[in-house]
């Protein structure tokens, strides 16, 4: 090998070296460079041009109390909204700098009130309100302002201090995390709710906190992140993939191909044919547990619907009242509950943490708070770190609205056990002290039931309107009622009955006792006389044959 040019280039001064390159086909390189950094800039020009045109509507959402629906009904809903997906061509690409644009999925805390928010592009408004109808009814959706646009606090700050972060997968995104199917228990089927223990945290912060839990979610097509699932999944079962050849890997190994291709055939046709591969066809009964359930996680995941996804939490509060223990330990807390060491979990990015560091602490860590605060209220998936993808099954388990079984956060206790009481003693209607999450149906005196009688204590009181007196935008809800009523005529959404009327099937765990005050009680609810009850009446009390009775 000849090299005299490269001995001749390194005795040359720098710039002369680079000369000599140029004209001799090095132009290439750099025009291939130019083009590339143009067309980016082009690209970023018009996406912004293009971004700048969207409009977007927050709606903050209320759902009747006793709706028995399980996170499967939100599942359903995001799966509605994959519905926004399109794929541009060309001009939409390249001229107009179209994007997906997507949601924001939201819970939010203020001085311990908790709403769910949606942020929504204006156009995909009426997806959103029909997939919610669809599902819940009687769900209340009222547009209200940007709850985060208020708090324009520039740090460091000496009122007010703000703890916030990214939240990032530890595995690859095709390993899934818990969902609520898992949470489910195997015999009643009765589900244990995973968000039960982040609402309480919110329930417990008091005034001058806030606590913002945001899902930012784009739709995507299977194609776009299936085909790395499917290759791992291979990999855990030895199963060798092709790997597809560009025109330039053809044409550097066409040399190749030929001579082997000729070899094959001066040794002879049989000769040169592959033997095929015996493989066991039930590779996963000698798969190790956790390689099994690698397996079946990847595979469930990719059999549905995913969006590309980036999640966020912001702390902010005065510094008085400031419980970093409370509400950054307590939300991390709760989302460990969806971590699995054999799949995947969920932590926060280091880089977007604000921890304060070791120079200059006090400066850099405000730059961190802003820079997290305004990604927040920005919506921005460009922030540190690629976004990952979730299913409709995640999302789900992740932002959903809490279900019946879910109670409010006091739990009445007492100092000692209770047995049960020796047989064949005699015994008397005691007054019982209701439990709380149930009814209210006193022993002694009656108290009417009715469809708003009835007192319950869930976790999030949606009858509660606080943040719509704070943030709607059309306060006497007139606009709401209209809106609603257009949406389901025109998308013929059925009514459904006021879910708060009280009926029999709620109080099957209840005594006879109760049962009979409870009727009692709707007959006066009605201004009827209570039914009179005779000792000989066929339907009460014991049969008039029996040897004992008198």
């Amino acid at each position: 090998m000849d090299l005299t040019i490269i001995q001749k280039l390194a005795r040359m001064p720098l710039y002369e070296s680079l000369w000599y390159l140029f004209i001799h086909g090095g132009w290439i390189l750099f025009l291939i460079i130019f083009l590339w950094g143009m067309k980016e800039l082009w690209m970023y020009w018009r996406e912004t041009v293009f971004d700048s045109k969207q409009s977007y509507v927050f709606l903050a959402i209320d759902i009747p109390r006793l709706i028995e629906q399980s996170p499967k009904a939100v599942e359903n809903i995001f799966a509605a909204l994959a519905g926004a997906h399109n794929d541009p061509n060309l001009k939409e690409k390249y001229i107009d700098g179209y994007f997906q644009v997507g949601y924001s999925m939201e819970i939010v805390s203020i001085d311990g009130f908790v709403q769910y928010v949606v942020r929504t592009p204006v156009k995909f408004r009426e997806l959103v309100e029909a997939a919610i109808y669809a599902q819940y009814p009687d769900a209340e959706l009222t547009e209200v302002n940007d709850y985060a646009t208020p708090v324009k606090v520039k740090f460091p700050d000496e009122e007010y201090n703000l703890w916030g972060a990214d939240i990032q997968l530890v595995k690859p995104y095709y390993y899934p995390i818990r969902t609520y199917p898992e949470f489910e228990h195997q015999m009643t089927q009765e589900l244990k709710d995973p968000l039960a223990a982040l609402l309480e945290i919110m329930n417990r912060i008091g005034k001058g906190e806030q606590l913002w839990f945001q899902i930012l979610i784009v739709p995507v097509l299977g194609k776009d992140w299936v085909a790395p699932a499917i290759k791992e999944m291979n990999k855990i079962l030895g199963i060798k993939t092709e790997v597809k050849q560009t025109l330039l890997d053809k044409a550097l190994t066409a040399p190749l191909t030929i001579l082997q291709a000729a070899g094959e055939m001066l040794v002879g046709g049989e000769a040169g044919e592959k033997k095929e591969e015996k493989r066991d066809p039930n590779i996963m009964a000698y798969l190790p547990p956790d390689k099994k359930a690698q397996v079946e996680g990847i595979g469930r995941k990719t059999s549905k619907i995913a969006y590309k996804t980036k999640m966020r939490f912001v702390y902010f509060g005065r510094k008085e009242v400031f419980k970093k223990g409370l509400a950054v330990s307590g939300m991390f807390g709760a989302l460990k509950q969806f971590n699995t060491e054999d799949l995947n979990s969920m932590k926060p990015r280091k880089e977007t943490k604000t921890v304060p560091p070791y120079i200059f602490p006090k400066k850099r860590m405000g730059k961190k708070q802003n820079r997290i605060l305004e990604l927040y209220k920005s919506r921005s998936m460009d922030s540190f770190g690629d976004a990952f993808y979730m299913n409709i099954e995640e999302l789900a388990s992740l932002w959903h609205f809490p279900t019946i079984e879910t109670k409010a956060p006091l739990v009445q206790k007492i100092d000692s056990k209770k047995a049960g009481a020796p047989m064949k003693l005699p015994t008397e209607m005691m007054e019982e002290r209701p439990i709380l999450g149930t009814p209210i149906i006193s022993g002694k005196k009656k108290q009417k039931v009715g469809k708003s009688k009835a007192k319950f204590e869930p976790l999030i009181d949606f009858a509660t309107d606080d943040f719509e007196k704070r943030f709607a935008v059309d306060k006497t809800g007139q606009t709401t009622a209209a809106r609603k009523k257009l949406i389901k005529e025109k998308y013929k959404i059925e009514e459904t009955e006021n879910e708060e009327a009280i009926d029999e099937n709620i109080f099957q765990k209840e005594t006879p006792s109760d049962l009979i005050d409870q009727k009692f009680s709707i007959n006066e609810e009605k201004n009827e006389a209570p039914v009179k009850r005779d000792k000989n009446d066929s339907d009460f009390g014991a049969p008039n044959n029996l040897p004992f009775v008198e």
